[in-house]
């Protein structure tokens, strides 16, 4: 069955619209939600069939989700999350909510007991999203509501057991802060055990560092059942700099594995640990990433990694990460991941080239050192990188554009970061766009995307989600010509269907056709379907190969309507499925 080159990439950089292997086909940008004010966040997660994306309206000071499928093609209405008993400004962050099978978590702070003294406020949907607590939760931050101000907080979900829906655990961490620096500020860790129905009631210090030091910058993972929260004090010298730090607690157990220990070397009082620290955790492997510069200038930071393969008791040691020139070159907006593989992913910018640009680099090697870096981006400016590993398929995403109107751009390594494709720009607005957010959903094997822009009231922005799968059909020749000869690609399938086969299926209109296994392909079951669908096995059909590609035989094209939609599905029967493609619509 026939497909020309995707019009879906039409919008892209000249050198995307060849039919290539570099890059994914990224979905048209679209409108998530209109927010009545300015939208602010956004957050974003995935479960099942379902995806949750989170906003601040600043029209009303609500919290609202709207909803997808795993597929983010359309979004719901949206859902008030707060219970609407306060006007107090809000505030949210990327990490405000977070699914779990069918129960959606969400948390934010607002000054309800005293202006501009935030607190911490929770609330839960135990039906995937269609209707929130009636109540909220006002969560213990170690002080009355009202008393100390807590600007910073994450939040994290670990399902203890996927079959029971009241075992999640989920964990807060927030910064307490004590005034201007240098008045002291604390960090305080609440919890629940059973999916959000209730707190502690006083929450856990998380340092004996709390009200002797200056917190910086917080980061938190949650991983068998252990937390481990990252920051930055300046408990050791005072103004002059501060370390890194980790605590691993085990709520279920109401301990602490590690507290307060330093992630850095010492320093002796001559290097700062400065801004975004950064911790991943999968099994008993923790990754840390700080950045750090010297105590009297030249303030530019270099990127430091220290790893645990033990759940944060032992260390392999301080070593740097990058290829850039410490001391001339400066490194900001770090993220770190780990992949199922036990690879090491670390994403930055810096400006080695005279301009801002996103980096990668991996270490195989448990930490102990790192591999070169490559350059993601080649926009001139790449800001604030997020990283998202869960399996060994990774994705980075960051705002490009050395002047706005900015926009969206992502890169997929199909590797575990041992290599990565071309970056290909993911938003399609018209005004500024800004504050990005990405999920993973593993039903459709897709990575979510969402971001704020502009277009229609600036400065006021709107939420818009779009992204990419990593498995890719590529049509190969001129499919606009009837008797051409042509042929489909694949590329970047998932090592699990590797040495399955695969089949491209078409259908003149989008609608819905439900696989075996529940997933929708979004295209009806029409006459070009069912045709295609005799030539698999056949000229439709092919083998993935053991590095994740395949081809079609080349055959001629035949009189195609207007629009086709087509998308590649691996498969070993009609009931053993695997993943399966966005659709690529031909022309």
């Amino acid at each position: 069955m026939p497909s020309r080159s995707f019009r879906w990439l039409l919008w892209l950089l000249p050198w995307l619209l060849a039919a290539s292997l570099a890059a994914q086909n990224p979905r048209t940008g679209v409108l998530a939600a209109n927010a009545s004010g300015s939208a602010y966040g956004p957050s974003l997660a995935s479960d099942g069939d379902t995806a949750a994306l989170l906003y601040r309206d600043d029209f009303d000071e609500s919290i609202q989700v709207v909803l997808s499928d795993g597929r983010g093609l359309t979004w719901s209405a949206p859902v008030r999350v707060d219970d609407g008993t306060s006007p107090a400004v809000k505030q949210v962050h990327d990490t405000s909510v977070a699914m779990a099978g069918q129960n959606i978590y969400a948390c934010w702070t607002e000054d309800r007991f005293s202006l501009g003294t935030r607190d911490l406020y929770f609330n839960r949907s135990t039906d995937a999203g269609i209707s929130f607590q009636p109540l909220d939760l006002l969560i213990d931050k170690g002080s009355p509501p009202g008393f100390w101000d807590t600007p910073f907080f994450r939040m994290a979900v670990d399902p203890q057991d996927p079959n029971d829906a009241n075992d999640d655990l989920v964990v807060i961490l927030m910064h307490v802060d004590g005034g201007l620096p240098p008045a002291p500020d604390a960090l305080y860790l609440n919890y629940s055990t059973n999916s959000g129905q209730t707190f502690l009631p006083s929450a856990v210090p998380v340092s004996s560092h709390n009200w002797q030091a200056s917190f910086f910058q917080i980061d938190l993972a949650v991983a068998n059942g252990i937390a481990y929260a990252v920051w930055l004090d300046n408990l050791n010298f005072g103004i002059v700099a501060d370390d890194c730090w980790l605590s691993a607690y085990d709520p279920l157990a109401a301990v602490f594995k590690v507290q307060d220990l330093m992630v850095n070397a010492p320093t002796g009082g001559f290097w700062d640990a400065d801004d975004e620290p950064c911790v991943d955790a999968r099994g008993s492997t923790v990754a840390v990433l700080w950045m750090r510069d010297p105590v009297g200038g030249p303030w530019v930071h270099d990127l430091r990694s220290n790893v645990s393969l033990d759940g944060g008791i032992t260390w392999m040691g301080e070593v740097p990460v990058g290829n850039y020139t410490p001391g001339l070159h400066d490194v900001s907006y770090p993220d770190v991941a780990i992949a199922a593989d036990g690879n090491l992913l670390a994403a930055w910018q810096d400006n080695r080239s005279g301009a801002y640009e996103v980096y990668s680099a991996t270490s195989t090697s448990s930490g102990a050192g790192w591999l070169n870096d490559v350059q993601l981006s080649s926009t001139s400016m790449g800001l604030s990188v997020k990283l998202l590993c869960p399996e060994n398929q990774a994705a980075a995403m960051w705002n490009a554009g050395s002047l706005p109107p900015n926009f969206e751009e992502a890169a997929l390594s199909p590797d575990a970061g041992l290599s990565w494709n071309s970056p290909v720009v993911v938003s399609t607005n018209n005004g500024d766009v800004d504050s990005w957010a990405m999920a993973y959903n593993r039903y459709y094997d897709n990575f979510l995307m969402a971001w704020l822009a502009d277009d229609f009231n600036p400065p006021n922005n709107d939420v818009y989600a779009g992204g990419f799968r990593p498995q890719t059909l590529i049509p190969i020749g001129n499919f606009s010509v009837p008797g051409s000869t042509v042929s489909f690609q694949i590329a970047h399938w998932p090592q699990p269907d590797h040495g399955m086969s695969f089949g491209v299926v078409a259908s003149a209109s989008l609608g819905s056709y439900v696989l075996a296994d529940g997933r929708d392909l979004g295209i009806v079951y029409d006459f070009y379907f069912q045709q295609a669908l005799t030539m698999i096995p056949g000229q439709l059909s092919g083998t993935i190969n053991s590095s994740g590609g395949g081809s079609t035989a080349s055959f001629p094209v035949p009189t195609l309507p207007p629009t086709l939609y087509t998308t590649a599905v691996a498969f070993t029967s009609f009931t053993n499925l695997g993943a399966a493609t966005d659709l690529v619509p031909i022309p």
